[in-house]
């Protein structure tokens, strides 16, 4: 019986994701026939491609179409859905021009770090992300993010965002590309693995068109999300029927293993452990087994995947030295139940066999260690290893900041390879590190970011506003030690507080004198609940902090300033690693590249003559519209509470630089004529003989358009 593994989008397209290539392994060397299929990764391909930007621009217009037939235009969301529907569908000509090439620079070893080259191919591809979603309005699709606002949390919407065609976009993708793979396979068990909220409805959607089309493959669920939600999906037997026949929870390798072998042999499921399945009796959730022993494990295995298609320039693989957390107390954090509160490391000397392996047959350089986080023991022995291998190899990974990070490891750290860390420091507030249960101080905080920078490796700071209690001052405290230990912070991570599914919090809310909403069901499948506090920040309070500080405190680091320009919060640390391995002999902590580009200096724009044959400049266009984008446009800029009525007009819009201008009838039939092959004598003179004018008048007021939009930039013309 074959088996197939699907990873779901909307995920980040830089690098694959560890799951899969987990599981497969596994099932690989239990003797399974096991495929794998990123199809998050194909769907991007698929949504970033001149065909489908091609195809979406027709529907813009038509929708744009029943915009311009209004007779006003109410104040904030009419005038943004206007203002950006318009945008959209003058964009996406231009981006299905330019995606393919934008995705190449990803690939390319030599554009690829080029931060300008970088920085504009990223613009194209979240322009044609935001074309996409305006397509499917109000859903917005980003880099690793989908939301879908009529989806509020409960059972009755989930049903509806996945067969809500005008708003979901998986549907077509997974009925034209999915179901004829499914087809041609024939898979018994078809395995689904959920790992961030942004997959949920997508990944559902996926299920449902699989579980209605494949009468005869299992479907299975899995993964982090699926394990937050244990206690919700056996509150909804009617979810077997339209998306699923079972659900694991933890670790899936044993649970997987043992369904297949029931499924293949027409068993029993509640042989199956931490599996949660539906009978003709009910629901039932089978006994749980502590996972597999972490050094039985093979390598991940990456075969089946095109890695070649990863927006990268070379493959960077993710491994595991560890599952679970050491420290596992942090009251906030919800990622230790996905492990069944366990934790397990891998032998430094099977996990560094991995690493090589990994290297050899991929011929990669870069490893990304995906522990939650990797202790001071495991990095130094890890560090030991590969040092006394000689192995060429250069590595990221997540760390709880600990005493134990000494000058002398991370000098150690650094020369085996080690570019890049990631550590969550949350505040600069002892108390509400305290508050946290964080173990941590202020003190110790510092002295690791220090080590760190000191070695030459790369400190990514993770921190956080809103924990319930903190106050206003303390918060400001945060942002005075950022400040402060500017040149030992290289770049930022900034959040606010929200109460996680299962975490500490949302289990004993009254302990941290919060309040949660008595009923649940129309939240039930989100993962993040709405909450009040008894004191100190409020979680409004708590985005205006993070606002404030990514605007603020953030802009002073010439780090940050940089992943900024060429990445978005989560491909920092894909494309990071990437850049400081590039640059470590030249400028090791890209001092030199992170400032910005100069401005290109102005050219003299040349006299015009009447021969001289005039056209718009590529991404100028000229259209009429119903309205006044300008008054439309300022509106939104200035937070006005105004209401725009019709005042039909021809505009110019610099697709580039996003700006508009308004021209006259008069111009707007001077400008009909520019086409670059026809003078400015011949213009003139149709227009003269049309309205019976003189010529040499007409002539000069061609002249000074076409004068007046070169030197603004709208415009080009040939000698």
């Amino acid at each position: 019986m074959k088996v197939l593994l699907v990873f779901p989008p909307q995920w980040t397209p830089f690098r694959p994701y560890l799951s899969l290539p987990s599981l497969y392994a596994y099932l690989k060397d239990k003797g399974v026939d096991v495929i794998q299929k990123d199809f998050n990764l194909e769907a991007y391909d698929l949504i970033l491609s001149e065909g489908y930007l091609s195809g979406i621009s027709q529907q813009l217009r038509n929708q744009f179409s029943v915009w311009e037939l209004k007779d006003r235009l109410a104040p904030g969301t009419e005038q943004k859905q206007y203002n950006d529907l318009f945008m959209a569908k003058t964009l996406a000509p231009l981006l299905a021009g330019k995606i393919e090439s934008a995705k190449n620079v990803y690939r390319d070893p030599q554009k690829f770090y080029d931060p300008e080259i970088l920085a504009d191919a990223r613009n194209t591809i979240t322009q044609a992300l935001q074309a996409v979603s305006l397509a499917y309005f109000p859903t917005n699709i980003g880099l690793s993010s989908f939301e879908m606002p009529s989806f509020k949390g409960s059972f009755q919407d989930l049903k509806q965002a996945t067969q809500n065609r005008l708003e979901n976009p998986y549907i077509q993708l997974g009925e034209e590309y999915l179901l004829p793979l499914v087809r041609d396979e024939a898979p018994g068990v078809i395995g689904i693995t959920i790992s961030g909220e942004s997959q949920l409805i997508p990944a559902l959607t996926m299920a449902r068109l699989l579980k209605a089309g494949n009468k005869k493959a299992h479907i299975v669920i899995g993964g982090y999300v699926v394990t937050m939600l244990a206690d919700v999906i056996v509150k909804y037997p009617e979810l077997f029927d339209i998306f699923f026949d079972s659900a694991v929870v933890n670790d899936g390798e044993l649970p997987l293993l043992e369904l297949i072998r029931s499924v293949e042999k027409g068993g029993s499921l509640f042989n199956v452990p931490n599996l949660i399945f539906r009978d003709a009796a009910g629901i039932h959730v089978t006994d749980k087994k502590p996972p597999e022993d972490i050094n039985a494990l093979p390598p991940p295995n990456f075969d089946g995947l095109a890695l070649e298609k990863y927006l990268s320039p070379e493959p960077v693989l993710p491994v595991l030295s560890s599952r679970g957390c050491y420290w596992s107390r942090c009251a906030f954090c919800t990622h230790s139940l996905a492990y069944g509160m366990t934790y397990q490391v891998r032998d430094p000397v099977k996990f560094v066999d991995d690493i090589e392996f990994l290297v050899k047959k991929h011929g990669v350089k870069h490893i990304a260690l995906s522990d939650e986080g990797t202790s001071p023991n495991s990095v130094n022995r890890i560090a030991d290893e590969i040092l006394r291998r000689g192995l060429d190899v250069r590595c990221s990974t997540s760390i709880r900041p600990e005493r134990q990070f000494t000058p002398e490891l991370c000098r150690k750290m650094a020369a085996a390879g080690f570019r890049e860390v990631n550590i969550g420091i949350e505040s600069s507030c002892d108390r509400v590190l305290g508050l946290i249960n964080k173990g941590t101080t202020t003190a110790v905080n510092e002295e690791v970011l220090r080590n760190m920078c000191q070695a030459g490796i790369w400190d990514h700071v993770y921190i956080m506003f809103g924990f319930p209690g903190e106050t206003m001052a303390e918060a400001r405290r945060t942002f005075s030690f950022i400040a402060q230990n500017k040149d030992i912070i290289r770049s930022l991570g900034i959040s606010n507080f929200s109460v996680g599914r299962n975490s500490r919090v949302m289990k004993n809310p009254g302990d941290y004198g919060v309040t949660l909403p008595r009923s649940t069901e129309d939240t039930d499948f989100k993962l993040y609940l709405p909450y009040l506090v008894s004191g100190g920040l409020t979680d409004i309070q708590g985005w205006e902090l993070t606002a404030e500080c990514l605007a603020t405190v953030a802009t002073q680091l010439a780090g940050d300033a940089f992943l900024e320009k060429i990445g978005h919060h989560y491909d920092k640390a894909c494309i990071l690693p990437q850049y400081l391995s590039h640059y470590e002999k030249t400028d090791p902590l890209l001092a030199s590249i992170v400032k910005m580009k100069k401005p290109a200096r102005k050219k003299t724009p040349k006299k015009l003559s009447a021969a001289s044959m005039p056209a718009l400049k590529p991404g100028v266009v000229m259209e009429r519209l119903h309205f006044n984008l300008r008054a439309v446009w300022e509106n939104i800029q200035n937070k006005r509470a105004e209401p725009v009525y019709p005042d039909e007009s021809w505009s110019l819009f610099d697709i580039e630089r996003n700006r508009f201008k308004r021209i006259s009838d008069s111009g707007a039939e001077m400008l009909s004529g520019w086409n670059g092959k026809r003078p400015i004598s011949a213009i003139a003179r149709d227009l003269a003989r049309k309205y019976r004018l003189p010529l040499r008048e007409v002539e000069r007021e061609c002249l000074d358009m076409a004068q007046s939009l070169i030197d603004e930039g709208y415009a080009l013309a040939l000698p």
